[in-house]
């Protein structure tokens, strides 16, 4: 019989040695699924932050393009303008003429 109870302790010796590492796995896997929760907030606060510079760097250089195309549009309004001014400047004493003689009646 005490052989039997020997072996019953090894076997209740055997069961708590397990539990004991059954409870530390669970604990550190507990800590590697917290470290990785953590790694992976990191991961995205960094992905958000270089997204919005992505973001910031491409409005800028849409903005720079806009303002160039702006500015050549003025340079070709003030362009047509000016011919449009000296295309009329050139018919105004053409069209003085007309005006005298249809007043005077010539």
């Amino acid at each position: 019989m005490s052989e039997t109870k020997s072996l019953l302790r090894q076997i209740r010796d055997k069961e708590s040695d397990l539990d004991a590492e059954l409870e530390k796995a669970a604990g550190d896997s507990r800590l590697i699924v917290e470290a990785a929760r953590r790694e992976a907030e990191a991961i995205v606060r960094a992905a958000e932050i270089e997204g919005t510079a992505a973001a910031e760097a491409y409005a800028r250089g849409e903005q720079e393009k806009l303002a160039r195309e702006l500015a050549r549009l003025q340079e070709e309004a003030r362009a047509q303008q000016a011919r449009v001014l000296d295309a009329a400047e050139a018919r105004l004493p053409r069209a003085v003429g007309k005006i005298v003689k249809a007043v005077t009646l010539q």
